[in-house]
Order: C-alpha cells, then structure tokens, then sequence
C-alpha cells in the first residue's frame, strides 16, 4: 500500500530548527543561506517529512537520477512536494508522484495555459466558486504524473489530459490541494506528522 506523509512546518517550527544540524550537510548549508525563514523551514522539513516516511534516521543522503528524480539506495520510492506551510511526502515500492500547492494561487491565466481542451470543457461547466479548487486539482494532477515518470518540466502541461489518463488520489488540506499519481490503482493511506511522531522517531 501507498502511503503519503503530511507535515505542517509552522505548526512545528521550533523542532525542525532543533533538527537542523542533523539533516544532510548538503540540505543544511543551503538552509544556512536562505534569508527568509519560510524556505528555510520548508527545506528543513522535507528531509523532516521523508526520514519519517521511510523510518530512516537523519541524515539522508540522496543519489539522483538520470532524470533528476532523487532516490536512496534500498529504501521505497518518494516523491516531495511543498507549498506554503506545507511538506509532502509520498511512498511506494514503486514509482510515485506527488504535488501540494495553496488554492489562492492558482488563476485562470495559469490554467488556461496549462489545460487541455477537455479540462477547459469541464472548468466551463462548474460554478465560479468550485473554478480556484479545480484549477488547483488539475495542476497538482499534472505535477505528479510528470514527476512519477521524471518527465517533469520537459513536457508540455497542455498535452496531459487529467481527466482521462493518470490513477490519482486528491484530497484537499486546509486550503490546499494534494495530489498523488501512480501507474495503477491502489489504496493510499494519508498520515499526518504529529508532534507525538515527532518527538518519538527523532527522540526530542
């Protein structure tokens, strides 16, 4: 079974920055040189995310792929996204993809930009108050396939079509969008990072 990891960084900031000095030297400097706290966090809590996610000590040190997708020598498959306040983590024995992004981000110029002529159909038929979730939901969609396969920025968002290919599973957080995409259907279990997991796999 899929599982995806869910982490609020401002509601834990005080124990990611004690957890600082233990992540990656690689993650830590960049952290070191960020001058807004927000990034900063959030960098902090990917590695946060996914050393509970794979119940791995800190510090990971990733290898990347041809692609750029990172991976861990005889660990599960992950994909990390963040967004606001937020750090994903999604994994699986197999390839997975994973996107979190704010709602109030998205606009109708991005989508229309990004949407295939089915996706502009559907968008036409929903009401003005449902149009900012899913422009939301069809950009995360969009995010996780591409980032399932490694494609990534190399192909054309308007040429994926989320209402007739892809196995997602979307859900909304606060007012975020979270989606996740494999190549076949399975359940997904959804865990959200508590202070108690934090305390106890880190020992703090």
């Amino acid at each position: 079974m899929a599982a995806v990891y869910i982490l609020n960084c401002k509601d834990f900031k005080p124990y990611l920055l004690s957890l600082q000095s233990r992540i990656s030297d690689k993650r830590r400097q960049r952290t070191l040189k960020m001058r807004k706290k927000d990034p900063q966090l959030l960098c902090i809590g990917a590695e946060v995310c996914l050393s509970v996610a794979l119940g791995l000590p800190l510090p990971l040190e990733y290898q990347t792929e041809q692609g750029g997708k990172p991976f861990i020598e005889r660990a599960p498959q992950f994909n990390i996204s963040h967004s606001g306040d937020y750090v994903v983590c999604a994994v699986d024995e197999k390839p997975i993809g994973a996107d979190i992004e704010r709602i109030n981000r998205m606009k109708e110029s991005i989508f229309n930009r990004i949407a295939s002529p089915r996706e502009k159909e559907k968008a036409a038929t929903l009401k003005e108050d449902q149009l900012l979730e899913y422009y939301c939901t069809v950009w995360t969609k969009k995010e996780s396939i591409l980032k399932l396969t490694g494609e990534g920025i190399r192909k054309e968002l308007s040429t994926v079509c989320t209402e007739s290919e892809g196995c997602y599973h979307t859900e909304k957080t606060s007012d975020y969008v979270l989606s996740v995409c494999l190549f076949e259907n399975k359940e997904i279990e959804t865990h959200f990072i508590t202070e108690e997991i934090l305390k106890k796999h880190f020992n703090i």
